[in-house]
């Protein structure tokens, strides 16, 4: 879809994920499709980067369910989803044909974006990060906070020592 419907001077930028475990040669796998299909000189890929940056640079982004459609959203970027998620909705992420978001990406609206992260942080989401610290540390003062203060569906005996 790129290769033919993206404006000749636009690149397509993979970048690994952080949890990725090495099994697969992702570069390699990228290399051979972009020559596949003409578009090794506008396909780049990065085994790492900073995600903020890669996205202010960006016209758009394609992913498939991923927390950094999620974080492209939140940072004003038009985002297109090939697989199922939570954010996936008119407004927020561009429901056109993937063909056409190449073109023409839609921005997210503010208003609903922010309703969405309000909505997000008061029910399944917690602040903090999983890959270094000081995010991780939020991130178990954060789960802590809520396990002891919120009752999601159990009561919390604390009648057993817990």
């Amino acid at each position: 879809s790129f290769a033919a419907h993206a404006p000749p001077q636009s690149c397509l930028v993979f970048k690994l994920h952080p949890w990725d475990p090495g099994l697969t040669r992702w570069h390699r796998v990228v290399q051979r499709l972009a020559v596949q299909y003409c578009a090794e000189d506008r396909t780049v890929f990065f085994p790492c980067g900073d995600l903020d940056t890669m996205i202010r640079g960006a016209s758009g982004m394609v992913t498939v369910n991923s927390t950094s459609g999620l974080r492209a959203i939140q940072m004003g970027c038009p985002v297109k989803v090939l697989g199922s998620a939570v954010y996936d909705v008119m407004g927020l992420c561009d429901q056109s044909p993937l063909d056409d978001f190449w073109g023409k990406p839609l921005l997210p609206d503010t208003a609903l974006t922010d309703m969405l992260l309000r909505a997000l942080a008061a029910t399944i989401q917690i602040r903090g990060v999983f890959f270094k610290e000081p995010g991780m540390s939020a991130a178990i003062s954060a789960a802590t906070e809520r396990l002891l203060t919120k009752r999601v569906g159990l009561p919390i005996r604390r009648d057993r020592g817990g």
